[in-house]
């Protein structure tokens, strides 16, 4: 089904398998824990979504309730689509791009928008508190518009690179981090050079 977030994708295939294996739906708290959400919610706001976008369907008053409005099979685990991989990134500094750009297979639901898709590597910890780590493999959607609280990457000034959640406030932007103190630029200082929606972290 088109006009569904990664995350929508990703939730209505565990819903679909959850419901092919117990034969009745999984419960708020049961997809919290296997997304590792913070709330039941912030599950009830993507569940709300999904049902308005026909997706889902849900009985009133009845527990476990969720249905598919449709029969959409699971994406496979080890099915990919080949996005570019064009270099590695370092909070601060600039993105080391490599001379030849590679193609890495990536999942499909994390890429929605696969035309202008691209793969960067991080290069230090200084992200561990936004949950992305050295090594990780951020996947960027190239876009110069962002939308309030999307996590962003930006660069200040020409030069200073920024992964924050971006906050726009008039002729100003507040970048927001959550183990450190907003960061309030010029708008026309910050070039927004896409929107990170997902990682890729091997063990």
């Amino acid at each position: 089904m088109k006009g569904l977030t990664p995350r929508q994708r990703a939730l209505l295939d565990y819903i679909h398998t959850y419901v092919e294996k117990h034969r009745y739906s999984p419960s708020y708290r049961e997809i919290m824990r296997h997304f590792s959400l913070s709330s039941p919610g912030t599950v009830y706001k993507h569940i709300r979504s999904l049902i308005q976008k026909g997706a889902l369907q849900s009985e009133k008053g009845a527990t476990r309730s969720l249905k598919l409005s449709e029969s959409p099979k699971p994406t496979p685990v080890n099915a990919g689509i080949e996005i570019p991989y064009i270099g590695k990134i370092s909070c601060g500094h600039p993105i080391e791009l490599f001379k030849q750009t590679q193609m890495l297979p990536v999942p499909p639901f994390l890429v929605p928008h696969p035309e202008n898709t691209y793969v960067l590597s991080m290069k230090d910890h200084l992200l561990s508190h936004e949950g992305i780590m050295e090594g990780d493999y951020l996947i960027v959607e190239a876009r110069q518009e962002a939308h309030v609280g999307e996590l962003i990457l930006g660069i200040i000034n020409g030069h200073d690179t920024v992964i924050r959640h971006y906050y726009p406030e008039g002729h100003y932007a507040r970048l927001e981090s959550s183990s450190h103190q907003p960061l309030i630029v010029r708008a026309d200082h910050l070039a927004v050079q896409g929107i990170i929606v997902g990682l890729i972290r091997g063990y």
